[in-house]
């Protein structure tokens, strides 16, 4: 056998064993026919990732708009409140360089079996593609992604809900009406659909409290706690004839709403039923802040609506040491000064989001909603 001729079966040999594994990647049932090989590298020849300036996400039932605005990406669902931009720069990079796999041969006939319907035609709606489409600040769409089903391989080992355990090595996709579809190895397995999986996680966060109290309107429940300082322990104000408070059942509320998160941001006429006004918090801290914090009721989910004010007064100036030299007192100028510009930075970013309405888990404040009877000795 000549050498070229060994060549050529060694190539052969090389492209089968391609196509081999990616059948057994794909598994049984998924695709009967797959080309070995593509022309293009990439699902995209040129997605003008720059020129982006709003992401619309299609379901069978749902929809979602990410735009970009002066103030940066904001989720429109959600009244324009901000969006996780870096989420959003990963995804469109994600895209732009979307790497093919394998090019299966695969007629309009077959996008059932992939999960690549047109959702708009709402047919066989749970064997639709979640479109993506890529706009321009006209409106005019510049690409678009079809996110079909992900390709997967068996582990070997059981799976806890029963069969054998999978693992996904992909995902098949398409760009807008082109019938081809292609193989990719990025399953996309983080990209959420729900307009609150985007929303940027910034909240307020209470530090170094000095003074909390609760208003239930009910006044023999309501009670505050005080200390004089970050180190010191809570003594209760207006204390009554008998009543001790109790440290233990307190001594975590030295800590309240030090890392509260939200779920959700409730907007248009929902906003209106879930109000908060059934519980509110004052408290104080000692930086200067003043936090109000109003609270629903719990709901059957174990959740509270939650809304917040936020004011500040700060020290404005440094009172100087007798015996501070020139080269001291500019130092702990300087130091005082970029404290007080955090302070001043902290109050503008929360008081940007006072007065919306936050679904919350309830363990952001439950330890907190007690009555005063709850709070002393027995």
């Amino acid at each position: 056998m000549g050498q070229k001729a060994l060549i050529r079966l060694l190539v052969i040999f090389a492209v089968l064993g391609a196509v081999a594994l990616l059948l057994k990647a794909i598994g049984p049932g998924k695709v009967d026919t797959v080309t070995a090989t593509t022309d293009r590298s990439k699902v995209f020849d040129n997605l003008p990732i720059n020129d982006v300036a709003q992401i619309r996400v299609k379901t069978y039932d749902s929809e979602l708009n990410l735009k970009k605005s002066d103030q940066g990406w904001q989720v429109v669902e959600r009244d324009n409140f901000a969006a996780k931009e870096s989420a959003i720069v990963e995804f469109l990079r994600k895209a732009w360089d979307l790497k093919i796999v394998q090019t299966p041969e695969i007629g309009e006939s077959q996008f059932a079996r992939l999960n690549l319907l047109d959702p708009a035609k709402g047919q066989d709606v749970e064997k639709t593609a979640t479109v993506v489409s890529f706009l321009d600040a006209s409106g005019k769409e510049v690409g678009a992604l079809w996110l079909g089903k992900a390709a997967e391989r068996k582990t070997g080992e059981a799976s806890p809900f029963g069969g054998p355990g999978t693992t996904e090595t992909g995902r098949y996709v398409k760009t807008g009406d082109s019938p081809t579809v292609y193989l990719v190895s990025e399953t996309f397995s983080n990209f959420e659909t729900e307009p609150s999986d985007w929303l940027k996680e910034d909240f307020f966060k209470v530090e170094k409290v000095k003074t909390i109290a609760i208003q239930t309107g009910t006044a023999a429940d309501d009670w505050k706690l005080t200390r004089e300082d970050e180190s010191g322990d809570f003594t209760l104000a207006d204390t009554k004839d008998a009543e001790e408070l109790d440290p233990i059942k307190v001594g975590s509320m030295k800590n309240a709403f030090s890392s509260p998160r939200f779920e959700d941001v409730i907007t248009g006429d929902e906003a209106k039923d879930k109000a908060p006004n059934k519980t509110t918090f004052v408290v104080e801290t000692f930086d200067g802040f003043t936090y109000t914090v109003k609270l629903s009721d719990k709901t059957d989910l174990n959740e509270y609506y939650l809304s917040y004010d936020v004011s500040g007064k700060f020290q404005e100036a440094r009172k100087p040491g007798e015996e501070e030299s020139d080269e001291e007192k500019k130092k702990l100028d300087d130091e005082f000064a970029a404290g007080l510009k955090t302070l001043q930075d902290k109050l503008a970013a929360e008081k940007a989001l006072a007065g919306k309405i936050f679904k919350v888990r309830a363990f952001v404040a439950e330890s907190l909603v007690k009555k005063r009877s709850e709070i002393l000795k027995k």
